[in-house]
């Protein structure tokens, strides 16, 4: 296992990074019908070598992302961008009739990039997760920092620059830390400067007009040197609970790559602390063991946390969820069938469109029959093996279905059963063979009891 963690921190390392998604105009509103255009700027990835790039592009409507959208490398021609200078542009003259089999309002376009039928280059976040792109209601008063504003962990000395846009013309303040830093009025305002201190940094900028007024938030972060200090005893990577404090938890991930480098920082946000970057949740590091581990604690038993790990190295931050989590969500999620996982914890609205991991303190126990307790394993060399793919078995296509026809399964004279991979895959359709999370049951097939259950 810690060979494959090594691999896969090898290549997140290797990740490269600058892409930016920005639209014309900066920012949009549901009642535009008129021009707009979404402009890609490769950075340093793979598709900055592209000869050609299409928008895997679709709309969130109703709550649901992606509608409207096309088959992966379909190569339509209203999906294919043009090259101007460095950037690539997609040019769509009313959203409404452009995405004309979803019914708005819209609340959100939904993009990736490739390069086309036949390619093998992607254009996706840093931590390939896709790009969202916020519509806000015509009949509010809203105002938003742009996507090419500094945002995250920087480098010390770093300069951050600001760009926010409202919705209507307005009195705008832009503060640091509860401090004004500048004012304006009209549409956008912006702002820069150099820091040069160890920190937490919250921009906050205010729009006010007509008495309404509309905010939005930006979280900057200067990491302080790594602490070094030893794992408490018995902690193990992943989730440590707390056997005597229920609001407590210590989280420890193994973070070095194959050259035996390890990362500048690693900090955790999540539920917990907002998805924000601070230096309150900086992971402390083991020496030159890989280890880096921290203690939460003011925890609600009862709540399900979801969470990721920034993983700092250079000037490049990456976000990544536990390796070892036992349960983990992606935007993907939405396609599950809900009787297979009914009450599915939503995807979170701050996380980056990557895997988050989930954890609760108080988690069900389950209660073992005395037969599963007192299992003895039968003869190896006696044993008739039934392999089953859990979504071909029954129509339903999860593990309780299953169950409801062992009966069958014993008749033909079967005493063993393999089941097809069952952790977390990419997608939600799968034999399984391509996992993204060795210890997480896919939630396709049910929840953790249900596959107690089965066992039992």
């Amino acid at each position: 296992m810690k060979n494959i963690i090594l691999l896969v921190f090898a290549i997140l390392f290797n990740f490269s990074f600058g892409q930016t998604v920005t639209t014309d105009p900066s920012i949009l509103t549901d009642d535009n019908t008129g021009m707009i255009k979404i402009i890609y700027n490769p950075g340093t990835s793979a598709m900055s070598n592209a000869t050609n790039c299409y928008a895997h592009i679709g709309v969130k409507t109703g709550g649901v992302r992606w509608q409207c959208s096309p088959s992966w490398r379909s190569g339509l021609l209203k999906h294919k961008m043009i090259q101007v200078g460095s950037n690539w542009e997609l040019t769509i003259n009313n959203m409404y009739d452009y995405f004309d089999a979803c019914v708005g309002p819209f609340q959100e376009i939904d993009v990736v990039f490739n390069d086309g039928p036949g390619g093998s280059l992607e254009g996706k976040t840093s931590t390939g997760g896709d790009f969202f792109i916020e519509i806000f209601p015509a009949s509010q008063l809203n105002v938003s920092f742009s996507n090419t504003s500094t945002q995250g962990i920087i480098n010390q000395g770093s300069t951050v620059s600001l760009v926010a846009n409202s919705t209507t013309s307005s009195d705008l303040v832009l503060k640091k830390n509860g401090q004004i830093v500048s004012t304006a009025t009209g549409t956008s305002i912006s702002f820069s400067e150099t820091l040069t201190n160890p920190g937490d940094y919250e921009y906050i900028v205010e729009a006010s007009a007509n008495g309404n007024l509309a905010t939005s938030s930006r979280f900057i972060s200067i990491v302080s040197p790594a602490t070094d200090e030893p794992r408490p005893f018995g902690l193990k990577e992943g989730i440590t609970y707390n056997s005597t404090d229920s609001t407590k938890i210590h989280l420890c991930l193994y973070a070095k790559d194959k050259n035996d480098v390890l990362p500048d920082n690693v900090l955790v946000i999540g539920d917990f602390n907002g998805w924000t970057l601070s230096n309150s949740y900086q992971l402390k590091r083991d020496g030159n063991t890989g280890y880096w581990w921290i203690e939460l604690s003011g925890l609600d038993p009862t709540y399900e946390y979801a969470y990721q790990y920034a993983v700092k190295i250079g000037n490049n931050t990456i976000n990544i969820s536990d390796p070892y989590a036992t349960k983990v969500l992606h935007p993907n999620d939405q396609w599950e069938p809900s009787q297979n996982y009914p009450n599915l914890k939503p995807y979170p609205s701050q996380a980056d469109g990557g895997y988050v991991s989930v954890f609760k303190v108080n988690r069900p126990q389950f209660n073992w029959s005395n037969e599963s307790v007192n299992f003895v394993k039968p003869d190896r060399n006696n044993l008739v093996i039934y392999e089953i793919w859990v979504h071909d078995f029954s129509p339903n296509g999860n593990l309780s279905a299953i169950i409801d026809r062992l009966d069958y399964i014993e008749n033909l004279g079967v005493n063993a059963i393999e089941l097809m991979p069952i952790t977390e895959f990419e997608g939600n359709l799968s034999w399984g063979y391509n996992p993204t999370h060795y210890f997480a049951l896919d939630k396709a097939y049910g929840t953790e009891n249900d596959l107690k259950t089965l066992v039992d």
